[in-house]
């Protein structure tokens, strides 16, 4: 092809773009050479110039690169403009990219039209005004970075939302055991021995205490009759040792709504000690209400409360004190790999290395056992129809996927239902969504199937879950690893690693299995196989 006449560069120059968040690439595809010079130079203060001398070269820059505006000459060896603008628009992830066509010659309007057939947005003839050809890119330029600060918007809204939704399950989690906590509490407050007081206080007498709700029969023997009578002063029966203490907590200086807490002995006529606890609440300067209860008989199921809760606090601690631990081990176990190889020990030296070596397994051991009790969890298996469950789990990341992760659902199952737990269900497939769609950052199809296996050869084999995604895969050296809890590929802060850890605890507690597999076209496929039942019978299959 003959060289097409150069550019025509007007003195005037516009004025450089302002910088802003996103740096916007303009491609320019020209045959000839002093073309991409003249063109780079008139539109390098707008944006980022990306130069290809054909048609091949301006698709394989297409494939590494988004741009805002495409700058294509029409007539070029080989691969002319149109056919060049024809892959372009073919290809989903290039089609939205403005094309202005570039021309010295065909100003006829079959060209014309023909070009903008092909999906070209302008067409600039040769030789091209600088200042014009600056101002058609500047518009493509500030619609791409006006486009690409509303998807980051979206994306930081998504964030937002997803980060709303785990705090609003985090809400309603600590609420639940908030609510079993308080009906434990009342229970216990419901069996305990409880008397309701009023009482005044003065240095002089000290407090004097008159009944004014409760069971009285609730306190033991001496201590029930003592207080129907009047006249009967409470103190005078706390044990001389402990009246310091009660009469201390009173006196303290204090102001309206303080607290009184004291434990103390009673002397009865005959028999050991009542073990009584008194709290009150001061209501102004002289006067107070509170209650007394008898926690003799109580001594046993203080210690049971007391263990239960240092349990519920074990299972809440566990997972990260056993993550830190953790942490030490392998640092303690490289050190001694290290040593190993690299340092020529004796008989007795290797020994002493070696029981370091089995401790450290002792404690890798037992960092093990406290994962598998923390992830213990009661489960409430129930049948849940596939169907149901994707409009569920559609329902809940709608808001977590934009238009870059379209999810294809595939549901053959339609005469069988999951026996599971749903809420445990539908909390895994919603963590493997958001895994899928984590490991494709550039967005991505995510694949859900729910179908039977093949072969089903056992109750496990029922039903499975298939999520498979078009991101990068799992290396083959860390697939078997990535069920350990708090394993994770994320960077720090997004990602607790226990997701898949919690999806194969549950399906095994369920009676199925879980299998995680990278195909070698690419992707992660998460398989899920779980009990089922047929719709018209109530037998397991």
């Amino acid at each position: 092809m003959n060289v097409r006449s150069s550019l025509k560069l007007r003195a005037e120059r516009p004025p450089p773009a302002p910088d802003k968040v996103h740096k916007a690439k303009i491609l320019i595809v020209d045959d000839d050479e002093r073309n991409l010079l003249a063109l780079t130079e008139v539109l390098d203060s707008l944006a980022e110039v990306v130069t290809a001398t054909s048609g091949r070269d301006a698709l394989r820059a297409l494939l590494r690169e988004d741009f805002a505006v495409i700058l294509l000459d029409v007539f070029m060896p080989e691969m002319d403009g149109y056919e060049t603008a024809g892959f372009i628009r073919e290809r989903d992830q290039t089609a939205r990219i403005p094309i202005i066509f570039l021309s010295a010659v065909n100003k006829e309007t079959e060209h014309l039209m023909r070009g903008y057939a092909m999906g070209a947005v302008d067409y600039v003839f040769k030789p091209v005004d600088a200042l014009v050809l600056h101002s058609k890119a500047a518009v493509f330029v500030d619609l791409y970075k006006l486009r690409r600060e509303i998807e980051e918007r979206n994306r930081a809204e998504i964030v937002l939302q997803e980060a709303k939704f785990r705090a609003e399950e985090q809400r309603l989690e600590i609420e639940r055991e908030l609510q079993a906590t308080r009906l434990r509490q009342a229970a216990i407050l419901n069996s305990l021995p409880v008397v309701l007081f009023e009482a005044t206080y003065s240095e002089k007498d000290g407090l004097r205490r008159r009944v004014v709700g409760g069971d009285r029969s609730a306190l033991s023997g001496d201590a029930a009759a003592w207080l129907r009578d009047d006249e009967a002063r409470w103190e005078d029966q706390i044990l001389a040792e402990d009246r310091p203490a009660v009469a201390s907590e009173y006196a303290k200086p204090c102001g309206k709504g303080d607290r009184a807490s004291v434990r103390y002995r009673w002397a009865t006529a005959d028999g050991p000690p009542l073990y009584l606890l008194e709290q009150a609440v001061r209501v102004d300067d002289r006067a107070w209400v509170g209650s007394i209860t008898d926690v003799t008989a109580q001594s046993l199921l203080e210690n049971q409360l007391l263990q239960a809760q240092k349990l519920d606090a074990l299972g809440q601690l566990t997972g990260g004190v056993a993550h830190d631990f953790n942490n030490l081990l392998a640092a303690v176990l490289g050190g001694i790999q290290l040593l190993a190889r690299r340092t020529n020990l004796d008989q007795s030296q290797q020994a002493i290395l070696d029981q370091m070596r089995e401790a450290v397994d002792q404690g890798i051991a037992l960092v093990k056992s406290l994962l598998a009790f923390a992830r213990k969890q009661p489960l409430s298996p129930t049948s849940i129809d596939p169907e149901t469950l994707r409009k569920s789990v559609m329902g809940l990341v709608d808001h977590a996927l934009d238009t870059t992760f379209p999810v294809d659902w595939t549901v053959t199952a339609e005469d069988h239902a999951f026996f599971a737990d749903p809420s445990q269900l539908t909390l895994v497939l919603l963590n493997l969504i958001i895994n899928a769609r984590d490991a494709m950052p550039g967005g991505g199809t995510i694949s859900i199937v729910i179908d039977r296996p093949s072969e089903p050869s056992t109750s496990a084999d029922g039903l499975r879950i298939v999520v498979a995604d078009e991101g990068p895969g799992i290396p083959a050296e860390i697939l078997d690893k990535v069920t350990e809890p708090f394993f994770t590929t994320k960077p720090p802060g997004k990602g607790t690693g226990l997701g898949l850890s919690m999806a194969a605890g549950f399906a095994e507690q369920s009676g199925g299995k879980l299998l995680i597999s990278a195909p070698p076209n690419g992707g992660t496929r998460v398989e899920i196989k779980l009990p089922a039942r047929r719709v018209d019978c109530d037998e397991d299959l």
